[in-house]
């Protein structure tokens, strides 16, 4: 009888540990480096945004020389075309000082550059490593 119950719970136990959630299939993946500057200088203020039509993004923080690698968790973006925008970098500011200070938006590049829905910038993601330089201007 004690058997035939830890041959039971073993069996269960078994059943337990198969049951997770598996990996989804993403398909081919990407990765994406590069530069930005803007008006001719390194871009370093903030983060590159990614977003693709039919779900999917993807983002990387600028680097101090202008660079970033956009990569995931899982190797990699899925392939396909991205619209780009960028994330502004936010600061402190105290209003008065009864208030507890809020976070502000600093805007370097012009406004239409902060959604990835109205920058009319893109790029094409295919299998593998990806380069992209582009300059942004007023």
């Amino acid at each position: 009888m004690k058997l035939s119950s830890l041959a039971c719970c073993g069996v269960l136990l078994g059943l337990l540990m198969g049951c997770g959630e598996a990996e989804p299939d993403h398909g081919p993946l990407g990765t994406l480096k590069g530069k930005v500057t803007f008006n001719g200088q390194p871009f370093t203020q903030g983060t590159l945004i990614l977003s693709r039509d039919g779900g999917g993004s993807g983002a990387a923080p600028l680097q101090s020389d202008g660079t970033f690698l956009v990569t995931d968790r899982i190797g990699g973006i899925p392939v396909g075309t991205y619209k780009i925008g960028f994330q502004a970098e936010t600061k402190e500011v105290a209003s008065n000082p009864n208030s507890p200070p809020s976070m502000q938006a600093v805007l370097v590049l012009p406004k239409k550059y902060y959604s990835t829905e109205t920058s009319e910038l893109s790029v094409e993601v295919k299998e593998g490593e990806n380069s992209l330089e582009f300059d942004v201007s007023k």
